[in-house]
């Protein structure tokens, strides 16, 4: 666990020369935007995936009755 996080520090510390920034300024980046706007992502998806099969499923069963 240890060495997956000082890789994981290793990679901000080069993205953050590589992006002209902090370490910090790439974790806020990522774990105040970048993390809730794909959370929120996934769960619209999901949501419209959800329906598509609901919907699908519905149409199936009301075509077996006939």
């Amino acid at each position: 666990m240890n060495e997956l996080f000082k890789t994981c520090v290793i990679l901000l510390e080069q993205l953050a020369a590589l992006t002209n920034t902090t370490y910090e300024e790439i974790n806020i980046y990522i774990f105040v935007f970048a993390m809730p706007l794909m959370l929120i992502l996934l769960i619209i998806s999901n949501f419209i995936l959800t329906l598509k099969l609901w919907k699908r499923n519905k149409a199936t069963v009301s075509n077996s009755k006939l």
